[in-house]
């Protein structure tokens, strides 16, 4: 029969959870910017024109961006590798 984790070490691995997926969201927000510059730089400036395709993903892109609270998401992140404390339930 398998040991029954305490309830330290459950808040523990989801706190590490919490942290570990916030940081893949960073991130992917982060190379989905720096791809979105690299595309539009290669179009030149007809690729910020609205008859171009990717003037709707860039749109898109940075909507979600607004949305994203990645501002909350970068210093919960921070604060978890620094070990300091952090609120995983903070929305503003």
């Amino acid at each position: 029969m398998r040991p029954v984790p305490s309830a330290g070490s459950i808040i523990h691995v989801f706190h590490r959870l919490i942290s570990a997926s916030l940081n893949a969201k960073w991130m992917a927000k982060e190379t989905l910017n720096k791809i979105m510059w690299s595309a539009a730089e290669a179009c030149g400036s007809t690729a910020l024109f609205q008859k171009h395709p990717l003037e709707r993903f860039y749109r898109d892109m940075h909507l979600h961006m607004m949305h994203g609270r990645h501002d909350i998401a970068a210093e919960i992140v921070g604060a978890a590798e620094l070990g300091e404390p952090y609120n995983v339930n903070r929305t503003h």
